[in-house]
């Protein structure tokens, strides 16, 4: 079965049924609440082509740069372009021709309204977030491939063009939304999408993924089934082994924001729900506190005895506990904040605050001078 032509299919013929949602479009995972102040500025052609299982959006902050990985008609793009606001930037990506061109036919109207343009729509896969398939298909179109030597010249074009010219670069974003599009990725391909996450954002950035997830595997009845795939249920991950799938890839932090309590769905044993996860990509920074021991220490609060990050760091409840200038930070952000005491110096919490950095993580193994 070919996913990726499934997908483009239903997702195109998602535009043609726009006379009001019609019957594949309702199926299409589910409709989502936004901000009504932030979405009666969309386009109203936007956001009947769009269906999600969750509101990622709310994670961005003023001045983000963010991608929206599987943008679709924009909604979301559109959304977060009025919350980062003229200081940031948004770039979407999808590999869906006629959804792209949706997006971009209202940005000028739409930049107008607002009084900036912040936003850029790109062709690409979210789990090859180097190659720029508008670029390719200008090459083909240039060089049609006619022969082996053709191809194998257009192979090597691919491949300089996504290292020379990357469609997203490294280190290059402060968030990563999506909603209810890795589940459409082949299943060969769905841990390339968290390795090309983990790429582009920059160190301390985040991520906040809504996706539908099972209860249990799913069938390869369920997973062979066309229509269940095209509406977000044949390739979904089961439920831990999407969040250890980000842990493998490295992100630290990782919260389960919102878990819908009823099922989406049930197809026999398998119950379907949509969950929200947030995450951070962990700093580079590696720092000896050894030498400076009582300037950088933290207590637990509680309630659990005893607590262990994601990079094996030990935090007993009640204990000072030496950290280093990155488990600091790591340890003020929005994700670990509330359940810590700061011991000693202010400083590197309020100058992280300042630089607009949120939770980068420790790259240590332990506990600093355990």
């Amino acid at each position: 079965m070919d996913t990726d032509a499934i997908v483009l299919e239903s997702y195109s013929k998602r535009l043609v049924e726009q006379a009001g949602p019609g019957p594949l479009a309702l199926q299409l995972c589910s409709a989502e609440t936004y901000d009504h102040d932030l979405l009666r500025r969309v386009p109203k052609a936007i956001t009947e082509a769009d269906y999600g299982c969750g509101n990622p959006s709310k994670w961005a902050q003023p001045g983000d740069a963010v991608l929206d990985l599987g943008s679709g008609s924009g909604k979301i793009c559109y959304i977060l372009s009025q919350i980062v606001g003229s200081a940031g930037k948004v770039i979407g990506v999808d590999m869906n021709r006629d959804m792209l061109a949706l997006a971009r036919k209202h940005q000028a109207e739409f930049a107008c309204d607002v009084g900036y343009d912040n936003m850029t729509f790109l062709m690409g896969r979210i789990q090859d977030l180097q190659t720029n398939l508008e670029l390719i298909d200008s090459m083909l179109s240039n060089n049609p491939v006619s022969n082996i030597s053709s191809y194998l010249e257009l192979e090597q074009a691919v491949r300089k063009s996504a290292v020379e010219q990357p469609l997203v670069e490294d280190n290059s974003v402060d968030l990563i939304v999506s909603n209810c599009v890795i589940n459409l990725v082949r299943a060969e391909d769905k841990s390339g999408v968290f390795r090309e996450m983990f790429r582009v954002l920059r160190p301390g950035g985040r991520i906040a993924i809504s996706d539908n997830v099972s209860s249990v595997d799913v069938s390869n009845d369920i997973k062979n089934d066309p229509q269940l795939w095209a509406t977000c249920y044949g390739g979904v991950f089961q439920e831990q082994k999407f969040y250890a799938e980000l842990e493998a890839a490295g992100f630290a932090g990782i919260r389960i924001e919102v878990r819908r309590e009823i099922p989406n769905r049930s197809i026999g044993n398998v119950h379907f729900r949509s969950v929200t996860v947030t995450a951070t990509k962990p700093s580079a920074l590696r720092e000896s506190c050894c030498g400076n021991k009582r300037a950088q220490e933290v207590v637990y609060r509680g309630p659990w005895k005893e607590v262990v990050d994601d990079r094996g760091n030990q935090f007993k409840r009640g204990h000072l506990t030496a950290v280093t200038s990155a488990q600091w930070e790591t340890l003020s952000r929005n994700s670990y904040r509330d359940e810590m005491i700061f011991v000693g110096s202010e400083d590197l919490s309020t100058q992280g605050a300042r630089r607009g950095q949120t939770d980068p993580a420790s790259d240590t193994k332990s506990s600093c001078c355990s």
